[in-house]
Protein backbone atom coordinates (compact mmCIF):
# COMPACT_ATOMS: atom_id res chain seq x y z
CA UNK A 1 0.00 0.00 0.00
CA UNK A 2 1.38 3.40 -1.05
CA UNK A 3 0.87 6.36 1.25
CA UNK A 4 0.91 10.15 1.03
CA UNK A 5 -0.44 13.10 2.96
CA UNK A 6 -3.32 13.99 0.60
CA UNK A 7 -5.18 12.13 -2.13
CA UNK A 8 -7.31 14.07 -4.61
CA UNK A 9 -9.91 12.26 -6.70
CA UNK A 10 -10.55 14.04 -9.99
CA UNK A 11 -8.27 16.04 -12.27
CA UNK A 12 -10.64 18.77 -13.39
CA UNK A 13 -9.95 22.43 -12.60
CA UNK A 14 -11.09 22.06 -8.96
CA UNK A 15 -8.96 18.98 -8.34
CA UNK A 16 -5.88 20.28 -10.14
CA UNK A 17 -6.01 23.63 -8.37
CA UNK A 18 -6.54 21.89 -5.04
CA UNK A 19 -3.40 19.86 -5.77
CA UNK A 20 -1.47 23.01 -6.64
CA UNK A 21 -2.24 24.30 -3.14
CA UNK A 22 -2.06 21.03 -1.16
CA UNK A 23 1.72 20.66 -1.10
CA UNK A 24 4.26 18.21 -2.49
CA UNK A 25 3.12 14.95 -0.87
CA UNK A 26 -0.09 14.85 -2.86
CA UNK A 27 -1.50 12.27 -5.28
CA UNK A 28 -4.19 12.98 -7.89
CA UNK A 29 -6.24 10.06 -9.21
CA UNK A 30 -7.97 10.61 -12.57
CA UNK A 31 -10.12 7.95 -14.22
CA UNK A 32 -9.71 9.27 -17.78
CA UNK A 33 -6.60 9.00 -19.92
CA UNK A 34 -6.23 12.77 -19.96
CA UNK A 35 -6.97 15.36 -17.24
CA UNK A 36 -9.33 18.32 -17.62
CA UNK A 37 -11.65 16.76 -20.21
CA UNK A 38 -14.65 18.89 -19.23
CA UNK A 39 -12.50 22.02 -18.94
CA UNK A 40 -11.35 21.57 -22.53
CA UNK A 41 -14.92 21.71 -23.87
CA UNK A 42 -16.09 24.57 -21.64
CA UNK A 43 -17.38 27.53 -23.61
CA UNK A 44 -17.04 25.48 -26.81
CA UNK A 45 -13.33 25.23 -26.09
CA UNK A 46 -12.92 28.97 -25.46
CA UNK A 47 -13.15 28.73 -21.66
CA UNK A 48 -15.18 31.51 -20.06
CA UNK A 49 -13.08 31.20 -16.93
CA UNK A 50 -14.62 33.87 -14.71
CA UNK A 51 -16.58 37.11 -14.70
CA UNK A 52 -15.99 40.68 -13.64
CA UNK A 53 -17.68 42.13 -10.56
CA UNK A 54 -17.21 42.50 -6.84
CA UNK A 55 -17.87 39.73 -4.34
CA UNK A 56 -21.46 40.83 -3.72
CA UNK A 57 -22.46 40.81 -7.40
CA UNK A 58 -20.82 37.39 -7.68
CA UNK A 59 -22.73 35.90 -4.78
CA UNK A 60 -26.04 36.78 -6.44
CA UNK A 61 -25.19 34.27 -9.17
CA UNK A 62 -25.27 31.22 -6.89
CA UNK A 63 -28.93 30.81 -5.84
CA UNK A 64 -29.23 29.30 -2.39
CA UNK A 65 -25.49 28.71 -1.95
CA UNK A 66 -24.18 32.27 -1.80
CA UNK A 67 -23.52 32.23 1.96
CA UNK A 68 -21.68 28.94 1.71
CA UNK A 69 -19.45 30.14 -1.13
CA UNK A 70 -18.64 33.55 0.34
CA UNK A 71 -15.50 32.41 2.26
CA UNK A 72 -14.11 30.59 -0.78
CA UNK A 73 -14.78 33.47 -3.16
CA UNK A 74 -13.30 35.89 -0.63
CA UNK A 75 -10.17 33.75 -0.22
CA UNK A 76 -9.64 33.39 -3.96
CA UNK A 77 -11.75 36.00 -5.81
CA UNK A 78 -11.89 36.64 -9.58
CA UNK A 79 -9.15 39.26 -9.47
CA UNK A 80 -6.74 36.74 -7.91
CA UNK A 81 -7.54 34.19 -10.60
CA UNK A 82 -6.97 36.76 -13.33
CA UNK A 83 -3.73 37.89 -11.66
CA UNK A 84 -2.54 34.28 -11.47
CA UNK A 85 -3.22 33.73 -15.15
CA UNK A 86 -1.45 36.94 -16.11
CA UNK A 87 1.56 36.04 -13.95
CA UNK A 88 1.79 32.72 -15.78
CA UNK A 89 1.79 34.37 -19.19
CA UNK A 90 -1.91 33.94 -19.97
CA UNK A 91 -3.42 37.26 -20.90
CA UNK A 92 -7.16 37.63 -20.43
CA UNK A 93 -9.89 39.22 -22.48
CA UNK A 94 -12.95 40.79 -20.85
CA UNK A 95 -16.02 41.11 -23.06
CA UNK A 96 -18.52 43.97 -22.73
CA UNK A 97 -20.90 41.59 -20.92
CA UNK A 98 -18.27 40.97 -18.22
CA UNK A 99 -17.27 37.45 -19.25
CA UNK A 100 -13.54 36.79 -18.95
CA UNK A 101 -11.65 34.50 -21.36
CA UNK A 102 -8.01 33.71 -22.05
CA UNK A 103 -7.10 36.10 -24.88
CA UNK A 104 -6.13 33.08 -27.00
CA UNK A 105 -9.74 31.83 -26.54
CA UNK A 106 -8.26 28.37 -25.90
CA UNK A 107 -9.21 26.34 -22.84
CA UNK A 108 -6.11 24.23 -23.45
CA UNK A 109 -4.01 27.18 -22.26
CA UNK A 110 -5.75 27.05 -18.88
CA UNK A 111 -5.18 23.30 -18.62
CA UNK A 112 -1.49 23.68 -19.45
CA UNK A 113 -1.17 26.30 -16.73
CA UNK A 114 -2.82 24.01 -14.17
CA UNK A 115 -0.57 21.09 -15.06
CA UNK A 116 2.46 23.34 -14.73
CA UNK A 117 1.21 24.40 -11.29
CA UNK A 118 0.93 20.83 -10.00
CA UNK A 119 4.37 20.00 -11.40
CA UNK A 120 5.74 22.99 -9.52
CA UNK A 121 4.02 21.91 -6.29
CA UNK A 122 5.42 18.40 -6.54
CA UNK A 123 2.03 16.67 -6.75
CA UNK A 124 1.80 13.41 -8.68
CA UNK A 125 -0.91 12.83 -11.28
CA UNK A 126 -2.04 9.32 -12.19
CA UNK A 127 -4.39 8.97 -15.17
CA UNK A 128 -6.46 5.94 -16.15
CA UNK A 129 -6.63 5.31 -12.43
CA UNK A 130 -10.26 5.34 -11.27
CA UNK A 131 -11.04 5.38 -7.58
CA UNK A 132 -13.29 2.36 -7.10
CA UNK A 133 -13.92 2.54 -3.38
CA UNK A 134 -12.99 4.43 -0.22
CA UNK A 135 -12.47 3.03 3.26
CA UNK A 136 -12.14 5.19 6.35
CA UNK A 137 -9.22 4.32 8.61
CA UNK A 138 -8.25 5.57 12.06
CA UNK A 139 -5.39 7.50 10.48
CA UNK A 140 -7.11 8.62 7.28
CA UNK A 141 -8.51 7.00 4.16
CA UNK A 142 -7.71 4.08 1.92
CA UNK A 143 -8.58 4.63 -1.74
CA UNK A 144 -8.76 1.47 -3.80
CA UNK A 145 -8.15 1.54 -7.57
CA UNK A 146 -8.09 -1.34 -10.05
CA UNK A 147 -4.35 -1.78 -9.57
CA UNK A 148 -3.31 -0.38 -6.19
CA UNK A 149 -4.41 0.80 -2.75
CA UNK A 150 -3.41 4.24 -1.49
CA UNK A 151 -3.45 5.55 2.06
CA UNK A 152 -3.62 9.24 3.00
CA UNK A 153 -4.45 11.32 6.04
CA UNK A 154 -6.47 13.75 3.89
CA UNK A 155 -8.86 13.05 1.04
CA UNK A 156 -10.21 15.68 -1.37
CA UNK A 157 -13.10 14.58 -3.57
CA UNK A 158 -13.22 16.73 -6.71
CA UNK A 159 -14.76 14.22 -9.09
CA UNK A 160 -17.30 16.62 -10.63
CA UNK A 161 -21.04 16.35 -11.01
CA UNK A 162 -23.07 14.39 -13.53
CA UNK A 163 -23.22 16.67 -16.58
CA UNK A 164 -21.39 15.69 -19.77
CA UNK A 165 -20.72 12.16 -18.42
CA UNK A 166 -18.44 11.27 -21.36
CA UNK A 167 -15.83 13.62 -19.87
CA UNK A 168 -15.74 11.60 -16.64
CA UNK A 169 -18.26 13.79 -14.82
CA UNK A 170 -20.64 10.85 -14.49
CA UNK A 171 -21.96 11.07 -10.95
CA UNK A 172 -19.38 8.71 -9.47
CA UNK A 173 -18.27 11.52 -7.15
CA UNK A 174 -21.53 11.15 -5.23
CA UNK A 175 -20.97 7.42 -4.80
CA UNK A 176 -17.47 8.08 -3.46
CA UNK A 177 -18.88 10.76 -1.16
CA UNK A 178 -21.27 8.22 0.34
CA UNK A 179 -18.47 5.67 0.74
CA UNK A 180 -16.45 8.25 2.67
CA UNK A 181 -19.39 8.80 5.03
CA UNK A 182 -20.65 12.20 3.93
CA UNK A 183 -24.34 12.77 3.01
CA UNK A 184 -25.49 13.65 -0.51
CA UNK A 185 -28.29 15.68 -2.06
CA UNK A 186 -30.00 14.07 -5.09
CA UNK A 187 -28.45 15.25 -8.36
CA UNK A 188 -30.41 17.04 -11.09
CA UNK A 189 -29.39 18.77 -14.32
CA UNK A 190 -28.64 22.50 -14.07
CA UNK A 191 -27.94 25.03 -16.83
CA UNK A 192 -30.00 22.86 -19.16
CA UNK A 193 -32.22 23.70 -22.16
CA UNK A 194 -35.99 23.25 -22.15
CA UNK A 195 -37.82 20.79 -24.38
CA UNK A 196 -41.00 22.46 -25.65
CA UNK A 197 -43.69 20.55 -27.52
CA UNK A 198 -45.11 23.24 -29.81
CA UNK A 199 -45.75 23.40 -33.56
CA UNK A 200 -44.18 26.86 -33.62
CA UNK A 201 -40.91 26.37 -31.76
CA UNK A 202 -39.04 24.33 -34.38
CA UNK A 203 -40.00 26.92 -37.03
CA UNK A 204 -38.07 29.52 -35.03
CA UNK A 205 -34.87 27.50 -34.55
CA UNK A 206 -31.81 29.73 -34.71
CA UNK A 207 -33.58 32.96 -33.74
CA UNK A 208 -32.66 34.70 -30.51
CA UNK A 209 -34.17 37.35 -28.25
CA UNK A 210 -31.83 39.69 -26.38
CA UNK A 211 -32.22 40.54 -22.68
CA UNK A 212 -35.58 38.81 -22.36
CA UNK A 213 -37.53 39.15 -19.12
CA UNK A 214 -38.19 35.57 -18.00
CA UNK A 215 -40.67 34.20 -15.47
CA UNK A 216 -41.24 30.62 -14.29
CA UNK A 217 -44.74 29.79 -13.02
CA UNK A 218 -45.88 26.60 -11.25
CA UNK A 219 -49.54 26.09 -10.46
CA UNK A 220 -50.17 29.80 -10.70
CA UNK A 221 -47.30 30.76 -8.38
CA UNK A 222 -44.06 32.52 -9.25
CA UNK A 223 -41.11 30.13 -8.90
CA UNK A 224 -38.28 32.22 -10.34
CA UNK A 225 -37.52 35.14 -12.61
CA UNK A 226 -34.47 36.55 -14.36
CA UNK A 227 -33.32 38.42 -17.46
CA UNK A 228 -31.20 36.91 -20.22
CA UNK A 229 -30.91 36.06 -23.88
CA UNK A 230 -33.22 33.36 -25.27
CA UNK A 231 -32.33 31.04 -28.15
CA UNK A 232 -34.94 29.06 -30.07
CA UNK A 233 -33.76 25.54 -30.92
CA UNK A 234 -35.21 22.65 -32.93
CA UNK A 235 -36.45 21.01 -29.73
CA UNK A 236 -37.22 23.98 -27.50
CA UNK A 237 -35.43 26.88 -25.84
CA UNK A 238 -31.91 27.59 -24.67
CA UNK A 239 -29.68 30.62 -24.04
CA UNK A 240 -28.66 32.19 -20.70
CA UNK A 241 -32.22 33.23 -19.82
CA UNK A 242 -33.33 29.60 -19.96
CA UNK A 243 -30.17 27.97 -18.62
CA UNK A 244 -29.97 30.18 -15.54
CA UNK A 245 -33.59 29.53 -14.55
CA UNK A 246 -33.57 25.82 -15.43
CA UNK A 247 -32.37 24.76 -11.96
CA UNK A 248 -35.84 25.71 -10.67
CA UNK A 249 -37.87 24.21 -13.54
CA UNK A 250 -40.00 21.07 -13.65
CA UNK A 251 -42.06 19.51 -16.46
CA UNK A 252 -45.46 21.18 -16.67
CA UNK A 253 -44.21 24.57 -15.49
CA UNK A 254 -45.20 27.66 -17.46
CA UNK A 255 -42.32 29.71 -18.87
CA UNK A 256 -43.03 33.28 -19.99
CA UNK A 257 -40.48 35.49 -21.69
CA UNK A 258 -40.56 38.83 -23.45
CA UNK A 259 -39.97 39.01 -27.20
CA UNK A 260 -39.43 42.78 -27.21
CA UNK A 261 -37.88 45.22 -24.77
CA UNK A 262 -40.80 47.68 -24.65
CA UNK A 263 -43.32 47.54 -21.82
CA UNK A 264 -46.93 46.56 -22.54
CA UNK A 265 -48.23 50.07 -21.81
CA UNK A 266 -45.85 51.62 -24.35
CA UNK A 267 -46.81 49.12 -27.03
CA UNK A 268 -50.48 49.65 -26.32
CA UNK A 269 -50.10 53.42 -26.69
CA UNK A 270 -48.38 52.91 -30.06
CA UNK A 271 -51.26 50.70 -31.20
CA UNK A 272 -53.83 53.29 -30.19
CA UNK A 273 -51.98 56.09 -31.98
CA UNK A 274 -51.63 54.01 -35.13
CA UNK A 275 -55.29 52.98 -34.92
CA UNK A 276 -56.31 56.63 -34.97
CA UNK A 277 -53.96 57.36 -37.83
CA UNK A 278 -55.15 57.39 -41.40
CA UNK A 279 -51.73 56.21 -42.57
CA UNK A 280 -51.00 52.93 -44.34
CA UNK A 281 -48.83 51.48 -41.58
CA UNK A 282 -49.92 47.87 -41.11
CA UNK A 283 -49.56 45.57 -38.11
CA UNK A 284 -46.48 43.87 -39.55
CA UNK A 285 -44.53 47.13 -39.86
CA UNK A 286 -45.64 48.20 -36.41
CA UNK A 287 -44.45 44.97 -34.79
CA UNK A 288 -41.20 44.86 -36.71
CA UNK A 289 -40.58 48.41 -35.56
CA UNK A 290 -40.26 46.93 -32.08
CA UNK A 291 -37.24 44.93 -33.26
CA UNK A 292 -39.04 41.62 -33.71
CA UNK A 293 -37.55 39.41 -36.48
CA UNK A 294 -39.98 38.81 -39.34
CA UNK A 295 -40.07 35.04 -38.83
CA UNK A 296 -41.00 35.48 -35.18
CA UNK A 297 -43.54 38.21 -35.97
CA UNK A 298 -45.29 35.93 -38.48
CA UNK A 299 -45.58 33.16 -35.88
CA UNK A 300 -47.11 35.57 -33.36
CA UNK A 301 -49.61 36.74 -36.00
CA UNK A 302 -50.48 33.13 -36.82
CA UNK A 303 -51.12 32.32 -33.14
CA UNK A 304 -53.66 35.15 -32.96
CA UNK A 305 -55.07 34.67 -36.48
CA UNK A 306 -53.96 38.16 -37.57
CA UNK A 307 -53.09 38.94 -41.17
CA UNK A 308 -49.80 40.89 -41.40
CA UNK A 309 -51.34 43.51 -43.72
CA UNK A 310 -54.08 44.36 -41.24
CA UNK A 311 -54.30 47.98 -40.13
CA UNK A 312 -54.12 48.42 -36.32
CA UNK A 313 -57.60 49.98 -36.31
CA UNK A 314 -59.07 46.69 -37.60
CA UNK A 315 -57.94 44.71 -34.56
CA UNK A 316 -60.32 44.34 -31.62
CA UNK A 317 -59.33 45.41 -28.14
CA UNK A 318 -59.29 41.78 -26.97
CA UNK A 319 -57.05 40.67 -29.84
CA UNK A 320 -54.77 43.65 -29.31
CA UNK A 321 -54.37 42.76 -25.63
CA UNK A 322 -53.64 39.11 -26.45
CA UNK A 323 -51.06 40.17 -29.05
CA UNK A 324 -49.31 42.51 -26.61
CA UNK A 325 -49.32 39.76 -23.98
CA UNK A 326 -47.49 37.50 -26.45
CA UNK A 327 -44.95 40.21 -27.20
CA UNK A 328 -44.22 40.97 -23.56
CA UNK A 329 -44.83 37.53 -21.97
CA UNK A 330 -44.75 34.81 -24.62
CA UNK A 331 -45.97 31.67 -22.89
CA UNK A 332 -44.93 28.04 -23.35
CA UNK A 333 -45.31 24.90 -21.25
CA UNK A 334 -42.12 23.06 -20.36
CA UNK A 335 -42.37 19.48 -21.56
CA UNK A 336 -39.03 18.52 -20.00
CA UNK A 337 -35.69 19.89 -18.89
CA UNK A 338 -32.84 18.35 -20.89
CA UNK A 339 -30.85 15.65 -19.13
CA UNK A 340 -27.23 15.42 -18.05
CA UNK A 341 -25.94 14.88 -21.59
CA UNK A 342 -27.02 18.43 -22.44
CA UNK A 343 -26.73 20.13 -19.04
CA UNK A 344 -23.75 22.40 -18.42
CA UNK A 345 -23.77 21.85 -14.65
CA UNK A 346 -25.20 19.67 -11.89
CA UNK A 347 -27.49 20.59 -9.04
CA UNK A 348 -27.05 18.36 -5.99
CA UNK A 349 -24.09 16.33 -4.76
CA UNK A 350 -22.20 16.45 -1.47
CA UNK A 351 -24.40 18.24 1.07
CA UNK A 352 -22.99 21.68 1.86
CA UNK A 353 -24.95 21.73 5.13
CA UNK A 354 -22.29 19.37 6.45
CA UNK A 355 -19.22 21.12 4.99
CA UNK A 356 -17.26 23.87 6.74
CA UNK A 357 -17.42 26.78 4.25
CA UNK A 358 -14.15 28.22 5.61
CA UNK A 359 -12.12 25.08 4.89
CA UNK A 360 -14.23 22.82 2.59
CA UNK A 361 -13.76 20.06 5.18
CA UNK A 362 -16.62 17.71 6.01
CA UNK A 363 -18.24 18.35 9.38
CA UNK A 364 -19.09 14.65 9.49
CA UNK A 365 -15.73 13.16 8.49
CA UNK A 366 -12.47 14.80 9.63
CA UNK A 367 -9.85 14.98 6.92
CA UNK A 368 -12.40 14.72 4.10
CA UNK A 369 -12.54 17.78 1.84
CA UNK A 370 -14.54 18.72 -1.26
CA UNK A 371 -13.89 20.96 -4.26
CA UNK A 372 -15.94 21.99 -7.27
CA UNK A 373 -19.09 20.60 -8.78
CA UNK A 374 -19.13 17.41 -6.71
CA UNK A 375 -20.78 19.59 -4.07
CA UNK A 376 -24.36 20.86 -4.15
CA UNK A 377 -23.36 24.18 -5.70
CA UNK A 378 -24.17 25.57 -9.13
CA UNK A 379 -24.01 29.06 -10.54
CA UNK A 380 -25.34 30.94 -13.52
CA UNK A 381 -23.68 30.94 -16.92
CA UNK A 382 -20.88 33.42 -17.48
CA UNK A 383 -17.82 31.89 -15.81
CA UNK A 384 -19.33 31.59 -12.34
CA UNK A 385 -19.04 27.80 -12.09
CA UNK A 386 -15.40 27.74 -13.13
CA UNK A 387 -14.61 30.50 -10.65
CA UNK A 388 -16.30 28.42 -7.93
CA UNK A 389 -14.18 25.43 -8.95
CA UNK A 390 -10.97 27.44 -8.56
CA UNK A 391 -12.07 29.13 -5.32
CA UNK A 392 -13.22 25.93 -3.59
CA UNK A 393 -10.18 24.08 -4.96
CA UNK A 394 -7.90 26.70 -3.46
CA UNK A 395 -9.62 26.50 -0.08
CA UNK A 396 -9.74 22.68 0.00
CA UNK A 397 -6.10 22.32 -1.04
CA UNK A 398 -4.69 24.94 1.31
CA UNK A 399 -6.85 23.65 4.20
CA UNK A 400 -5.66 20.08 3.60
CA UNK A 401 -2.06 21.34 3.54
CA UNK A 402 -2.49 23.02 6.92
CA UNK A 403 -4.08 19.92 8.40
CA UNK A 404 -1.19 17.81 7.14
CA UNK A 405 1.36 20.29 8.46
CA UNK A 406 2.67 20.98 4.96
CA UNK A 407 4.33 24.30 4.23
CA UNK A 408 3.89 25.51 0.64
Amino acid sequence: MKSCKTIIIGAGPAGLFAAANAGPDCLILEKKALPGRKLLISGSGQCNITHTGDIFSFLDKYPGTDRFLKPALSAFPPEKLIALLNSRGIRTLTRPDGKVFPSSMLSSDILRMLLAEINKSGAELLTKCPALSIKRQTDGFTVITDSEEYLAGNLIIAAGGKSYPATGSDGSGSLLTEMAGHPNVAQRPALAPFIIKSPYISELAGLSVKSSKCVLIRKGRLEAKNTGDILFTHTGLSGPGVLDISRFALPGDIFRFSLVSEEASVINESFILESRSSGSNNIKRLIQGLGLPERLALVVFDIHSIKPATHPSEISRETRKALIDSLTAFEVTIHAVEGFNHAMATRGGASIEHINPKTMESLKVPGLFFAGEVMDIDGYTGGYNLQAAFSTGFLAGSSAARRAGVTI
